[in-house]
């Protein structure tokens, strides 16, 4: 996906990988991300500056985020129905998981007036990125 150099030549055929280590593998780069984007950076801090700016930085930085990883992305959401252990990272690490962070924010900055319930409205936000 372009987060890791190419295997060598020499180095073909790739091995299958042991069970659970896929899934441990995007559960390990999905902590490293999640810790990296603004929106946990928002969270974190009692100081704010404008939340016009605020948001706008935190959706940016989120679709940058989903944009580079967008190749990971479509091979580990086709590849986890058949995959319970990557399934279960997936499914509710990555994609629900997120949804949980962006409503929290939401709901925590009063004075945004949402158009509707903050999971949905999360989850549009999300969705519109990807």
């Amino acid at each position: 996906d372009g987060a890791e150099p190419l295997p060598e030549v020499a180095d073909l055929p790739v091995r299958a990988p042991a069970e659970g280590e896929l899934a441990a593998m995007v559960a390990e780069r999905l902590r490293g991300e999640v810790e990296q984007l603004r929106l946990v950076e928002a969270l974190s801090k009692r100081r704010r500056g404008p939340l016009a700016v605020e948001l706008s930085e935190i959706i940016t930085n989120l679709y940058d985020t989903l944009s580079r990883h967008r190749v990971g992305i479509k091979l580990v959401d086709r590849c986890a129905p058949e995959l319970p252990e990557l399934a279960e990272v997936w499914f509710g690490q990555g994609r629900s998981g997120l949804v949980v962070v962006l409503t929290e924010y939401l709901q925590r900055r009063k004075a945004l007036r949402l158009p509707g319930p903050a999971p949905l409205v999360a989850r549009t936000i999300l969705e519109t990125c990807v």
